[in-house]
């Protein structure tokens, strides 16, 4: 799995952040309850990491269409941009 550089960064950031607070000592009902809201914390963020991961693969994937293919192009152009070639018009039916 390829990793960019800024999940890689935030997930060790979040461990050094746990370890700390683990390596303290765990004594009172406070520091239980801190454990546990990081423990969940880190959980949301790893589950925000893979979910910003796939965001960035469908991302390059298109990237890559785009570099690649000069109808992918005019495709992107026309449905998401509504450009037309210079012999194209574009007709707007109402309800």
């Amino acid at each position: 799995m390829k990793y960019n550089k800024s999940s890689l960064l935030l997930l060790a950031i979040t461990t050094l952040f746990l370890f700390s607070v683990l390596s303290s000592s765990f004594t009172g009902e406070q520091k239980i309850f801190s454990y546990l809201n990081l423990k969940k914390s880190f959980y949301q963020l790893t589950d925000t990491v893979l979910k910003l991961e796939s965001e960035i693969k469908k991302i390059e994937s298109e990237i890559e269409k785009i570099e690649n293919s000069k109808e992918y192009v005019k495709k992107v152009l026309k449905d998401k941009y509504h450009i037309t070639d210079s012999n194209e018009r574009i007709i707007l039916f109402s309800e």
